[in-house]
This record gives structure tokens, C-alpha cells and sequence, in this order.
């Protein structure tokens, strides 16, 4: 299990604790804008991730996935590498920035 892929769950599982399920959280997200990015560092996704992570978007190799448990966002590069993870309506906003 790749540090993406332990970050991707241990974080919103915190933020769980905080805001007490799920649907709270995002509908927290939702009124602030969705703005919400986490800080990342580069880790090279495995294909064991394919089964938690769905792709919502994809061109010129990167891909935007979902997690299917925590429903984070994350943008993976061309070579696989996950790049930046959030709220989905923050990464759909950068997404959009790269592949210009």
C-alpha cells in the first residue's frame, strides 16, 4: 500500500472523527466551495489501488479518480504518480488547469 493511498484514507477518516459521518463532511466541503486541497507528496500509485479508486476523468494520460470508500479526489500523472488530492470539486478545478 503506496503513503497515497494510506494518506487518502487516514486523513478524511480523521476529519470523520471531526465531522461525524461522511455525508456532514461533505456537506461541509459543499458550503465552503469544495476548495479543499491536502498536501502531497508524489507517490507512484499501484494497480492495487484500482480497486478503490474509480477514474472520473482522464486525458492525456493524467487521470482524476475517486476513492470509492472515502469519495476523495486525487489527480494522477501520465506516469502514475499521484500529483494533488482533495475535495473533488477542488481537483475537477485543477484538473482542468493542467490539462490546458
Amino acid at each position: 500500500m503506496g503513503l497515497g493511498t494510506i494518506l487518502a484514507t487516514a486523513v478524511p477518516a480523521v476529519l470523520k472523527v471531526v465531522v461525524s459521518n461522511t455525508d456532514e463532511l461533505k456537506k461541509t466541503i459543499d458550503e465552503i466551495g469544495g476548495g479543499i486541497t491536502f498536501p502531497n507528496i508524489p507517490v507512484k500509485v499501484s494497480k492495487l489501488d484500482e480497486k478503490f479508486w474509480l477514474t472520473i476523468g482522464e486525458e492525456g494520460g493524467w487521470k482524476v479518480q475517486q476513492n470509492q470508500v472515502t469519495k476523495v479526489v486525487r489527480i494522477v500523472d501520465d506516469q502514475s504518480f499521484q500529483r494533488a488530492w482533495g475535495a473533488e470539486p477542488a481537483m475537477e478545478k485543477l484538473f482542468r488547469k493542467i490539462i490546458k
